[in-house]
């Protein structure tokens, strides 16, 4: 029944991908997490971010900022940097008030 249940919640994620950016981000389910990871990390990050998941949105954003296998452009890479130092600090601050996933760094 976890198989059904997935795929329901991957076939809504994938309608509100395509037309409710700001509706999926704020979706809270086991299933959204690793259905951004695989489609679009950046909503990824708006998620974790959305839902004070500082740590995780810090990790998320080192780990894009220092991606070997691509080829990803120095711009892209600072702006990584900058959102993941934004989440540490929102994590070093207790995690009161999530920083504005458009903020630091653009978006």
């Amino acid at each position: 029944m976890a198989s059904g249940e997935e795929d329901f919640h991957c076939a809504l994620y994938a309608f509100l991908l395509e037309h409710d950016e700001e509706r999926l981000v704020r979706v809270s389910s086991p299933f959204i997490e690793g259905f951004l990871r695989e489609r679009d990390t950046e909503l990824l990050w708006r998620h974790l971010v959305l839902h004070e998941k500082h740590a995780q949105a810090a990790r998320l954003m080192d780990a894009l900022a220092h991606a070997e296998e691509e080829k990803t452009p120095l711009e892209d890479r600072v702006r990584y940097l900058t959102r993941a130092i934004a989440s540490l600090q929102q994590v070093a601050s207790g995690g009161a008030g999530a920083a504005a996933p458009g903020g630091a760094g653009g978006g």
